[in-house]
């Protein structure tokens, strides 16, 4: 089950309207050309076969722009990165294989896509980087607390491990699209939905137009897993087409499009160190970590850096610390926000150094990590990461506790690989904790009105399949005492108050329904001091009861309540809030395919207090799917600085044969940071998946090949089927 099917049946059963569904009948359709290298000098761009075709309307390049507009970097810009950030359209440098180089306009998809395959491009091929190792510095992220050398000196045990991870995306159910419809000065757009207000600012800014005069409408999106609704290319291009023209534009992107230039997640390289006391207690942990950030920064700039080093550190207090990011600029699709970006990886990085970790100390890896964990009687806890990075601030619940949760379920894997293992099977079980971060950029605003018994809530965070609607509805009913249905949530567009920051990293219950119940509120007192005017009372005789306001002359139902009230509500926090989670894992290995088959798996995850219980363990689930992904099937690979993996044949998304039963454990540890007690849950499932399937992984191969084989511990993502065969084989030849 999925939150998606849990709220919105229609996203999967052909009733939801997405982008394509909003084109036009008198738009014209834009195909892209795109660079065919991934490292060139543009010389010249012949387009007179294409635009001598039947039913072409226009072919554009940036020679038909004065001066070329730059996507924006978000946050956490720098001037190094300011300079670098992507032309619209390349003009004589190409970056990657799949950069914008032309548009063409068509009466008809059919006949652009085949005019853009006569467009020719004279380019002088130049060398390309795509080794992170070799690639220049683009941004970088430190964090160093505590004496870390003395610590490593003094430490009984110490591991050192490299690993890596491929670049893989977040495949939406439906791909990109932009519809743009231009009135005079003003532009109507549907397509783009994560940031509703940043896009109308840039999309203003690009065309010397108001922010007002922008108008983006709302759309079905089937799941956003970050790389959906980012500021791309296109989102210039077709409402450019579009207002030379003087006509309706749509651009629908096909599956090998979008494989090779929607975000992707950068590939890592990681040295991390762990050291650890005599009683196996983590003592230390020291990170190097390069990621490979393609072309060009996207909108989250330097973020990912930061999330890099944030992320390693865990729920675990460590005396010391030192870890340094670095992101580095190659020949290669943009990387940028991916569900949970970069977050996976390094707890794939700590985790499985952990596990290396309690079997060079000889003691047990969930008691390594039950001695390592923040106890409660220390919380609040704080670790403060840097000048530059979030601090990380841990307000509440019981970590050890949550690690408890888990452990009827771990053990049970335990037993259970250890009677496959007796029947001949190569079988282990695996266990991974993760921290995640959610409800940053914590600065929202909502608003609430009531009219004749209808109460509306607006919102410019968006729908995208995360349940924030339903999330709305259930804040507003509850604490205006009204049944759910008489509440309507209009999300997805400007809404009438100051601007939202966009729906992105696990935000949207926290910062929309804290925001939304303080507009109630703010409701309840506005409309009582309304009826009391009308009545001759005083406010405070005036309450809120079921159905209505009681007040001295009896009751007054909502649907007596004829002139329209609002509200305007806001919620803002400094940091983010962290949740503590993880996963547990049952695998068995065909020593013959190498194919790893999970038969089980359980998450659990404090997610403060759930307002949407279903729609949490659809989240939980859905993340734990894509963590499964990570770990096993999806890669983008590389092949001179392009995706490898250009068709779904070939990036292979993990279906219901590589998905077991998933048991959800939610813990309601709440927290003290936001009146409603909530954090989120969106990315948390994706974050202790990858580890916790490598520890089993692992713990199988060395099951089959003794303890000494200690170089069956994986460590690159995913997990080759070549690389588990080529191990596991080596049973059949002890035999």
């Amino acid at each position: 089950m999925t939150e998606a099917a849990v709220h919105h049946p229609e996203f999967t059963t052909g009733a939801a309207r997405y982008t394509a569904d909003f084109v036009p009948r008198d738009a014209l359709a834009a195909a892209i050309v795109r660079s065919p290298v991934a490292h060139g000098r543009l010389r010249a761009i012949d387009a007179a076969a294409a635009r001598a075709q039947q039913g072409v309307v226009a072919v554009l390049a940036a020679g038909d722009l004065p001066e070329l507009p730059r996507i924006p970097i978000r946050s956490f810009s720098t001037p190094g990165l300011e300079a670098l950030r992507q032309p619209v359209i390349a003009r004589d440098e190409l970056r990657y294989r799949g950069e914008p180089v032309a548009v063409v306009v068509a009466i008809d998809r059919g006949r652009a896509e085949a005019a853009a395959r006569l467009v020719e491009l004279d380019i002088a091929p130049l060398e390309a980087v795509v080794d992170p190792e070799l690639a220049p510095e683009m941004c970088r992220a430190v964090a160093r607390e505590g004496e870390v050398e003395r610590l490593f000196a003094q430490a009984v045990t110490v591991v050192e491990r490299r690993m890596s991870t491929d670049r893989h995306t977040g495949l939406p159910l439906e791909t990109r699209g932009v519809v743009a419809r231009w009135a005079e000065d003003r532009v109507e757009l549907w397509g783009p939905t994560k940031f509703v207000d940043h896009t109308a600012a840039t999309v203003s800014s690009w065309f010397g137009i108001e922010p007002s005069a922008v108008r983006l409408h709302p759309v079905a999106v089937g799941g956003m897993f970050g790389v959906r609704g980012e500021l791309y290319p296109e989102d210039f291009l077709v409402p450019w087409a579009a207002r030379l023209l003087d006509r309706p534009v749509a651009w629908i992107e096909d599956r090998v499009e979008h494989l090779l230039a929607v975000n992707h997640a950068p590939a890592l390289r990681a040295e991390v160190a762990i050291a650890l006391d005599g009683e196996g207690r983590p003592l230390a942990l020291r990170g190097r970590i390069r990621l490979d950030m393609g072309a060009y920064p996207r909108g989250n700039g330097r973020r990912l850096a930061m999330l890099a080093v944030e992320e390693l550190v865990g729920p675990y207090a460590w005396e010391a610390l030192d870890i340094e990011a670095v992101g580095v600029r190659t020949h290669a699709t943009p990387t940028g926000s991916v569900r949970a970006p970069v977050a996976g990886e390094a707890g794939f990085f700590r985790e499985s150094s952990l596990d290396a970790a309690a079997r060079a100390a000889g003691v047990s890896a969930r008691e390594l990590r039950r001695g390592g964990l923040i106890p409660p009687a220390e919380m609040p806890f704080t670790r403060r990461l840097g000048a530059d990075l979030h601090p990380q601030l841990y307000d509440g619940g019981d970590h050890p506790a949550l690690l408890e949760r888990l452990r009827p379920a771990a053990e049970r894997y335990e037993r259970e690989a250890a009677a496959l293992r007796a029947a001949g099977r190569v079988a282990g079980s695996g266990v991974a904790l993760f921290l995640a971060h959610s409800g940053v950029a914590a600065d929202e605003t909502i608003t609430v009105e009531a009219a004749r018994g209808v109460v509306t809530v607006h919102t410019s965070l968006s729908e995208v399949g995360q349940g924030i609607d339903a999330v709305l509805r259930t804040v507003a009913a509850e604490a205006l005492r009204i049944p759910p249905e008489q509440v309507v949530v209009r999300s997805g567009r400007p809404a009438p108050h100051g601007p939202g920051r966009g729906t992105f990293s696990s935000r949207s219950a926290v910062v929309a329904a804290n925001a939304c119940r303080n507009a109630a509120g703010r409701l309840v007192d506005a409309l009582a001091r309304a009826i009391a005017e009308r009545e001759g009372c005083r406010p405070e005789e005036v309450g809120l009861v079921d159905g209505g306001f009681r007040s001295p002359t009896g009751l007054t139902p909502w649907s007596a309540l004829g002139v329209q009230q609002s509200a305007e509500g806001r919620f803002a926090d400094s940091e983010p809030l962290l949740g503590i989670g993880g996963h547990a894992v049952l695998v068995t290995i065909d020593p013959g395919t190498g194919r790893v088959e999970l038969e089980a798996m359980t998450v659990a995850y404090d997610c403060g207090s759930a307002i949407d219980p279903e729609g949490v363990r659809g989240q939980l689930l859905g993340g734990t799917v894509h963590g499964i992904g990570m770990a096993l099937t999806e890669s983008l690979g590389d092949a001179a600085g392009s995706a490898a993996s250009r068709t779904m044949l070939q990036y292979r998304l993990p279906t219901a044969r590589d998905v077991p039963e998933i048991d959800v454990i939610i813990v309601e540890g709440g927290t003290s940071r936001n009146p409603l007690g909530v954090k989120g849950a969106g990315e948390a499932g994706v974050l202790g998946a990858p580890a916790a399937i490598a520890n089993a992984v692992g713990d199988a191969l060395r099951g089959a090949l003794g303890e000494a084989a200690g170089d069956c511990v994986p460590t690159a993502l995913p997990i080759r089927e070549a690389w588990v065969r080529e191990r596991a084989s080596r049973r059949a030849e002890s035999r």
